[in-house]
């Protein structure tokens, strides 16, 4: 922790922060772009998967921060950085330490590799003693990686996050960000009237497709396919998975170019684990945590018999 508050407090050339495109990413974005912006510092706003293309857009500064995105699994990503100074703020398994290439890699699993912890909690542990980072927007960023429960009001705070992100798309996750670093309150972020829009044309099409899936009967293992003109998969296998939780739900959606994102929930096999075997055997990216994680490959039948096929070998 050290070093990345080190890094943090030394910072006075422009940033370039590139975050998840999920609630806790969003909100561990706003607390440090929030620090940055109090300095006087210059931010570049990037969000995205932890793919080559969400790096591939991002601009180079001569500081680079990235948040609650696992690189680690593909320090590639950052090569086109190497003029940069590099910090990596992350909580998912540790596949390998970028502090051994010179870059500040924060992850409290270098500590204790079972522990969880959003990256909203480590941001704004990291920030406490330096600044006075907005306990709110953590709290929301943790009710939305269900590292704590919350209150009422924080969950809303989580699914209209979410719900933004649905409905205006990825591009507009940095204009979040900002938006989020100047509101005060809780209160003023779930009363603002245009996300409670947004937020009510999302529910519906969210429950149109649980509908469609509980039509379809409820077995150990549900693939179901998204057919939506919104990106819903992990929130709607967040909900899938509350109401089934002794279930594996995949929720998958085809894209633009083909490929299939997968969107996974379960407590019978090890998630991440699981995933990151199956797109090492047959290509694509994946991986995640221990009940929750997330895959984009290009033969979705390909992906359903592997996945069977290992939850099958791991029963005997």
């Amino acid at each position: 922790m050290n070093k990345g508050i080190e890094f943090l407090n030394n910072i006075v050339e422009p940033v370039t922060l590139i975050f998840h495109n999920d609630t806790d990413g969003v909100c561990s974005a706003t607390l440090i772009y929030t620090y940055l912006k109090r300095k006087g510092i210059k931010v570049k706003l990037y969000s995205g998967d932890v793919e080559e293309r969400t790096f591939g857009k991002a601009e180079a500064s001569p500081v680079v921060i990235t948040v609650d995105l696992p690189v680690d699994s593909y320090p590639e990503y950052l090569n086109k950085f190497n003029k940069s100074k590099i910090l990596v703020i992350d909580h998912h398994p540790i596949k390998n330490d970028l502090n051994k290439q010179g870059i500040v890699h924060i992850n409290p699993r270098f500590d204790d590799p079972n522990i969880y912890k959003s990256a909203s909690e480590v941001c704004y542990e990291l920030l406490k003693d330096i600044s006075y980072p907005q306990e709110w927007i953590m709290r929301v960023g943790a009710v939305g990686d269900c590292s704590i429960k919350g209150t009422k009001k924080e969950k809303l705070a989580s699914n209209l996050i979410e719900a933004i992100k649905v409905i205006r798309k990825t591009v507009y996750l940095p204009e979040l960000v900002e938006i989020l670093s100047d509101t005060e309150t809780l209160d003023d972020f779930i009363t603002n009237k245009t996300f409670l829009e947004i937020n009510n044309t999302f529910q519906k099409e969210i429950n149109r497709l649980i509908e469609q899936f509980e039509k379809k009967g409820v077995k150990d293992i549900n693939f179901f396919e998204i057919e939506s003109e919104y990106s819903l998969k992990a929130i709607l296998a967040n909900v899938l998975f509350d109401r089934h939780p002794s279930k594996s739900i995949f929720v998958y959606q085809k894209t633009d170019d083909g490929s299939y994102r997968i969107s996974v929930r379960s407590r019978q096999f090890n998630v991440g684990k699981v995933l990151e075997q199956v797109v090492k055997e047959i290509g694509g990216t994946g991986g995640g945590h221990e009940v929750a994680g997330a895959a984009n490959v290009k033969d979705i039948e390909e992906f359903k018999a592997k996945i069977i096929e290992l939850i099958k070998s791991k029963e005997k």
